[in-house]
């Protein structure tokens, strides 16, 4: 049982590639909408039918609320794995979860960190089209994790600390501080490079994309304003352009590195798009090819499935002779077997040895008497 938990507000834009990403890795999830007002909602019920959207109890964004929030419906959840993500952050494993997942309580570990990627737009000008994973069409940015230094951090474009290393767990909470860029589990502090999290802060850099970037300023809390959380919410669209300029000559093609090259990898054999809508537990059933048509979509003929049925049957009658000949040359060795005289081995019985023994002693009398 996997389950992935997301708190949203007007995120048409981006919730379907999200949840198409998604909705094959979880067996469930749970939506927690903040009053959207724009098309998020059905957009949900229809990409997730079998997951849940579930209304917010706050009426403004409060970050250490939230999470309160998230935590409550992990607590809600029976005994799994989980991770909590915001729409602009998309889950990529290296290698099948469940050999990470397993691999992890062989450890004794209930947790780790994912390794954070900031994506960056290398190609604005050129939108992501919605019938391909958003993963597969922007894919720059850096590696959340490559530096420390807060200074050195600043003069790259990136956020002064490391935020993006999402916690996947099989606790019952996560314990998150605020924000949930960091967890008082002690297995937060191992992180693993076969959890990728793709953070899509500076991309798709299109019209819609930085829109829905300063469309949360008006429902931002007075205390976290106060106390300084929250603020990127709070910026306007030339200063996100300011950052998006500074980042952005930084940023490289991250299916270069060996672990997201992977990952995409995995994620180009089953690609599909948003357009697609999956069925309830689709799981990777659902990028199955359907074998009831041909590639190029057209539908066999009885003349095509003729011609099939005389491929198999030739491939059957091919193999049962391949079966016979083997069995001729089994014969042969066995016989050539039996004809030898039997080899003193370590595993050789005691009445082995003294048949063999009593069968060369005639032989080995006359060779004593010949030599007296």
């Amino acid at each position: 049982m996997r389950a992935v938990i997301s708190h949203f507000y007007n995120e048409e834009y981006l919730l379907p590639w999200w949840l198409a990403h998604h909705v094959d890795l979880f067996d469930t999830g749970i939506l927690i909408d903040h009053g959207s007002t724009d098309r998020s909602v059905e957009i949900a019920r229809e990409l997730a039918p079998h997951w849940r959207v579930v209304n917010s109890r706050l009426t403004e964004f409060d970050a250490a609320l939230t999470d309160l929030e998230v935590s409550n419906h992990e607590w809600d959840l029976s005994p799994c794995w989980k991770i909590a993500l915001n729409v602009t952050e998309f889950l990529l494993p290296v290698r099948p979860l469940s050999e990470i997942e397993e691999e992890l309580t062989e450890k004794g570990r209930a947790g780790c960190a994912c390794s954070g990627f900031i994506m960056v737009d290398e190609d604005p000008g050129h939108a992501p089209t919605q019938d391909r994973p958003l993963v597969l069409q922007k894919h720059w940015g850096l590696d959340d994790n490559a530096e420390t230094v807060a200074d050195r951090r600043a003069d790259l474009g990136l956020p002064t600390f490391i935020a993006r290393n999402r916690f996947y767990h099989s606790n019952t909470t996560g314990l998150y501080t605020v924000g949930r860029h960091s967890s008082g589990h002690p297995d937060y502090a191992y992180r693993s490079r076969d959890l990728l999290i793709f953070h899509y802060g500076f991309a798709p850099w299109t019209d819609e994309g930085m829109r829905r970037k300063t469309h949360h300023a008006h429902r931002m809390a007075t205390a976290d304003i106060a106390r300084g959380w929250g603020t990127q919410h709070l910026l306007s669209q030339d200063d996100w352009t300011a950052q998006f300029r500074k980042i952005r000559p930084n940023a490289i093609d991250l299916g270069a590195l060996p672990a997201v090259r992977e990952a995409l990898r995995r994620q180009s054999e089953g690609a599909r798009g948003p357009s697609r809508r999956p069925g309830a537990g689709s799981g990777s059933a659902d990028r199955a090819v359907d074998p009831d048509r041909l590639p190029g979509g057209r539908r066999p003929t009885d003349v095509d499935l003729q011609t099939q049925i005389a491929r198999l049957q030739a491939a059957v009658a091919g193999a049962n002779a391949q079966v016979a000949v083997s069995r001729v040359r089994i014969a042969e060795m066995q016989a050539r077997l039996d004809a030898q005289e039997p080899l003193m081995t370590p595993n050789t019985r005691t009445k082995d040895l003294i048949a063999i023994l009593l069968r060369r002693l005639p032989g080995i009398v006359a060779k004593l008497f010949r030599r007296r």
